[in-house]
């Protein structure tokens, strides 16, 4: 099938969907997410409709089963996955669309088969174009052809069962830098990579990072994200939890492997044989292991060896869970980090309007520079920490510390199906994961985020002005304390093992006329993330003295 034709296609079920639940435009999507969809569409929706017109839908089914699942010369599947959970944007959350669930066979038929399986989580994970399908291929028995390029859809599923009974459940996931149609496409894009990876690293037991031959950009994404694990867990765990698997796809030849050993590895990253026969490596940090091309001698030498070593060390992990659970699970993760990161409530005219007479003290321009002013402000209405004080009560669940929103997200069984009386053949409508309930114009993509170099996000929060801080440990305490000249009121709140300190600062505007102004006001944020274990906010003190905000922490339990 022609690639434009396949596009088009696969653009029309995503469109149209068969007439089943996608609206696009709805007045309950948010303007920006509107222009991202509709500004993908636009070039191909007249050729796709030219196209598919005269198509039966079980046709149209028949061939979008080929566009997920191509398959190769003889006719057997290229794509070595038992099903697809279309996780292909952030943005999709907002318009009600939600991600398709895509199984082959259904996705209840193929829980019946091997819902009840208890399997070792395994997640592939990579830049676009490195080569992980093809790699979860060779663990499945059947790798891709060489030189056949694979677009990975969203988050996909491939159960194996191994040689030696062992139970696997493999998830390969779109490679991170994958090009993007347009600019308007660029923010989605770069957000749905963070929500893809922080969302598997919560479902998987075992990471397996696929890389080619080694850059510097490898490099600082390997090293940042070592770095991210080690704060939540210790370092050994995070060694055997986290491989580096080097895929030299393009290397034929035995000795030309052994001089990217030598360069990339044990150069690299002071590298040592981690056993005689040089199955794999061992660095500070990594355990690295090695596949060449398929069907040369380095492959022949390299390949089935590193599979079968790898398989034995997933055997050895004891948390096995059932099949049957990863929806749920999934599910689980990704409204958490929606609720608590990715979506944010913004504010009305009217409600920002109403707090800014409240404020006086804040002009205009500090509130308009600060779009999380609601609950920044709702916040400043409880009382503040002073010496000895307790932290601040919880807020609202509408403006809760993260921008907390009510959202939920539901498996939609998408009843009713095509039926075509020609061939008295039946296709079901597709499932999705989807908003429990309608998300409405206010509910938006947090600006609270930063992107950071291990490919995940953080909060960040900018004021008009900075405040120098410092953390330190002593006797299992934690301290921070932050500069907040001229501040009056500081706020802090605790979740888990994270801190946010947040407070704001008011212009002097007693003057018939300001002739200098070199002093910033506006509100400010600080976020947190106290290592390996939860904060006791009982036990925890706040002093606020002399323009200086000191907070000690004291540890409730270990954080695993």
């Amino acid at each position: 099938m022609p690639s434009t034709k396949v596009k088009a296609l696969g653009l029309l079920l995503v469109l149209f969907g068969l007439g089943q639940h996608v609206q696009l435009g709805s007045t309950q999507a948010a303007g920006l997410v509107d222009r991202l969809v509709l500004n993908a569409a636009t070039s191909a929706l007249q050729e796709a409709f030219e196209l598919m017109k005269h198509k039966k839908p079980t046709e149209m089914w028949d061939e979008f089963i080929q566009f997920v699942f191509p398959t190769g010369p003889d006719n057997t599947r290229v794509l070595p996955y038992d099903g697809v959970v279309d996780v292909n944007s952030v943005a999709a959350v907002l318009n009600g669309k939600g991600w398709d669930v895509i199984f082959e066979e259904g996705y209840h038929n193929y829980l019946q088969r091997i819902g009840h399986k208890k399997a070792v989580r395994t997640c592939f994970k990579g830049r676009f174009n490195t080569g992980k399908t093809f790699v979860l291929g060779m663990f499945a028995g059947s790798p891709p052809p060489n030189g056949y390029t694979l677009h990975t859809p969203g988050l996909s599923v491939k159960y194996v069962n191994t040689t030696s009974g062992l139970d696997l459940l493999f998830i390969d996931t779109a490679g991170t830098d994958v090009p993007v149609l347009n600019e308007l496409q660029l923010l989605d894009r770069r957000l749905t990579d963070a929500f893809l990876q922080e969302l598997i690293f919560s479902l998987c037991d075992t990471d397996i990072f696929v890389v080619n031959q080694v850059t510097l950009a490898d490099q600082i994404f390997l090293t940042a994200l070592q770095k991210r694990l080690q704060r939540d867990y210790p370092h050994q765990k995070v060694k055997d939890r986290l491989l580096l698997l080097h895929n030299l796809k393009d290397i034929e030849e035995v000795a030309d492997v052994q001089k990217v050993v030598e360069e990339d590895i044990k150069g690299a990253f002071n590298a040592t044989e981690g056993d005689n026969e040089g199955t794999y490596y061992t660095s500070q940090h990594f355990y690295h292991f090695i596949v060449a091309r398929q069907g040369t001698a380095a492959g022949q030498h390299y390949n089935q060896r590193t599979i079968n070593f790898l398989n034995n060390l997933l055997a050895s992990k004891m948390d096995r869970k059932e099949v049957s659970s990863l929806l749920p699970d999934l599910m689980q993760h990704a409204e958490r980090l929606l609720k608590t990161k990715y979506l944010v409530k913004v504010p009305s005219k009217e409600e920002v309007a109403t707090q800014q007479q409240q404020q006086a003290a804040n002009t205009q321009a500090n509130v308009a520079n600060y779009l999380g002013v609601k609950y920044l402000f709702d916040l400043a209405a409880q009382p503040s920490a002073g010496a000895g004080a307790e932290s601040a009560p919880p807020m609202r669940e509408e403006v809760d510390i993260n921008g907390r929103v009510n959202f939920e997200l539901t498996f939609h069984e998408a009843s009713g199906a095509v039926r075509d009386e020609g061939s008295g053949r039946t296709t079901n409508y597709i499932p999705s994961i989807r908003p429990k309930t309608e998300v409405g114009p206010e509910i938006s993509i947090s600006p609270f985020l930063q992107f950071k170099e291990d490919g995940f996000v953080d909060f960040m929060f900018n004021g008009l002005f900075t405040q120098p801080m410092t953390v330190g440990q002593k006797d299992g305490k934690v301290t921070i304390t932050v500069d907040v000249p001229g501040v009056e009121k500081v706020h802090w709140q605790t979740l888990g093992n994270q801190v946010f300190i947040r407070g704001c600062r008011g212009v002097q505007n007693d003057f018939d006329r300001m002739l200098r102004e070199e002093r910033f006001a506006g509100c400010f944020q600080k976020h947190l993330e106290v290592p390996q274990f939860f904060i006791d906010r009982a036990q925890s003190v706040a002093t606020h003295e002399h323009g200086v905000f000191t907070l000690t922490l004291t540890k409730e339990e270990p954080f695993l």
